[in-house]
């Protein structure tokens, strides 16, 4: 008798195929919302390029300073601070303003500006009213004092720099 409730069992995949989809339906979802989830936020990393860029110069720019060799037609930034010059130059992407000025008076001696000029707007605007504007580029100042390494004279550098790099 147990030998032939044994036999009339049915060991049938048609219940489990409901399951098995309804599986398949949730997992797709779940990769579906999550992948919507990751690639919908916004990660607008323009400030911090800008200011790693900023850092980038005040720390070439102060090591080993010499008057005379920035003062110097010659004067390269991109070679003296090994920066890439196609993107600063071809694809208005950055913005750099770098001025060297006397300390007491604060007048300029000598100013290099790079990039973009509609971003020096942008900047002066962003810096001055200490406000960011998101459809900006975004800027990053140093100001900071140098000391001429041959002739002991300090000098003021200020740093601008901004990314529009989205």
């Amino acid at each position: 008798m147990t030998n032939n409730i044994i036999k009339n069992k049915k060991a049938d995949e048609r219940y489990l195929s409901i399951w098995m989809f309804l599986n398949w339906i949730v997992v797709g979802a779940c990769i579906v919302v999550g992948a919507l989830i990751f690639l919908n936020v916004l990660t607008d990393v323009r400030l911090a390029e800008a200011q790693v860029l900023s850092d980038r110069l005040s720390n070439c720019l102060s090591e080993n300073f010499s008057l005379e060799e920035f003062n110097s037609a010659g004067f390269d930034i991109y070679a003296k601070c090994g920066l890439n010059k196609a993107p600063l130059e071809n694809y208005d992407l950055y913005y750099l303003n770098i001025t060297l000025q006397e300390q007491g008076s604060g007048k300029a001696i000598k100013q290099i500006l790079k990039g973009k000029g509609t971003f020096e707007v942008m900047c002066e605007y962003q810096l001055n009213n200490r406000k960011t504007e998101q459809n900006f580029a975004q800027c990053a100042n140093n100001k900071l004092t140098i000391i001429d390494e041959k002739t002991g004279d300090e000098y003021g550098l200020v740093i601008i720099a901004a990314s529009n790099q989205i």
